[in-house]
């Protein structure tokens, strides 16, 4: 019986030593913990020079080495990836340095190399909705994003027509010299040739836009 009680004694008294163990592991994690809280500094934003210097460095393929179906995949992949990085680094330059001269016809190609070339025509109507929304957007950015988005609706069956028609009216009103508006107003009449409740405002459109068309 006294060796059991004794053998209490050391459970009893072996129990604050485990807490105060507990606490020593709990206070040397703080230092651990507090600097994963640690907020980290964001990185800094390079220079203009240095992410055009990247963007000349994007090699464009001309052309594929067969004709074959591998050759030709292997090729479309290259064009891909070439646009894909050519458009972050579009979106680089616009985010770090949104002055800057060049920013309207890099983010004119970001956008072209998506719908075109990666097939997101959605994404590009995403973004440039988002832009067109900024009242602060620069004007020569803001025409650029209203024909990317306008091109970007004919190869997307996302939009309903009523909002394609006005999308090309708003760019008809924005940029009617422009060939690209004209390309896109026939692109939308393409889609409808054979629908005149659609085209009857279509040609409204073309001729209240260019009346010495015929």
């Amino acid at each position: 019986r006294r060796r059991d009680m004794r053998r209490s004694r050391g459970l009893l008294s072996s129990a604050p030593r485990r807490r105060a163990i507990a606490a020593m592991h709990a206070l040397l994690a703080v230092p651990f913990v507090a600097a994963l809280a640690i907020p980290q500094e964001p990185t800094p934003a390079r220079s203009a020079a240095a992410i055009l210097r990247d963007y000349g460095r994007v090699a464009m393929p001309s052309m594929s080495d067969g004709n074959d179906p591998e050759s030709v995949k292997r090729f479309k992949d290259a064009i891909g990836s070439a646009c894909r990085r050519q458009g972050e680094l579009a979106r680089e330059l616009f985010a770090a340095h949104p002055d800057h001269a060049r920013v309207p016809e890099l983010m004119d190609i970001r956008w072209a190399g998506l719908t075109n070339a990666l097939r997101e025509p959605d994404a590009v109507i995403a973004e440039t909705q988002a832009l067109l929304d900024r009242e602060e957007l620069r004007d020569d950015v803001r025409l650029a994003a209203m024909h990317a988005r306008t091109h970007a609706m004919m190869q997307s069956d996302q939009p309903d027509e009523l909002q394609r028609l006005k999308a090309v009216r708003e760019l008809i009103a924005a940029d009617e010299a422009n060939e690209r508006t004209g390309i896109c107003l026939l692109q939308l009449v393409e889609r409808h040739l054979g629908d005149p409740e659609i085209m009857r405002p279509l040609l409204e459109v073309a001729t209240e836009t260019w009346p010495d068309s015929g």
